[in-house]
C-alpha cells in the first residue's frame, strides 16, 4: 500500500510541474501575443490594402492577357512550317 501512495504523489507532483510549465508557457505567449499585437494589425491592414489592389487590377490584367493570347496565336500561325498549315484550296 505504502508502494502505492509513493506511486500517487509523484504523479501528482508531476501533473502539479506540468500544470505550472504549460502555465508559464501559456503566459509567455500571452505577453507576446500583446507585445505583437501593433506588428500584426499593420501586417493585417497591409495584406487587405495588396488585396484590393490585386482585385483592381484584375480589369487591367484581362485585355493584357488576351491580348497576349491572341499574339501568341499570331506567331504560332507565322513561324509554323509551311507543311503545317492548312492548304487554302
Amino acid at each position: 500500500m505504502a508502494k502505492a501512495d509513493k506511486s500517487n504523489e509523484q504523479h501528482a507532483q508531476s501533473l502539479e510541474q506540468y500544470r505550472k510549465t504549460w502555465a508559464a508557457s501559456l503566459e509567455r505567449y500571452q505577453k507576446f501575443m500583446e507585445t505583437s499585437s501593433p506588428y500584426l494589425k499593420t501586417w493585417a491592414a497591409s495584406l487587405e490594402l495588396y488585396q484590393k489592389v490585386l482585385e483592381t487590377n484584375q480589369s487591367y490584367l484581362k485585355p493584357w492577357t488576351d491580348f497576349m493570347e491572341q499574339y501568341q496565336k499570331m506567331i504560332d500561325t507565322s513561324f509554323r512550317p509551311h507543311s503545317d498549315r492548312p492548304s487554302k484550296e
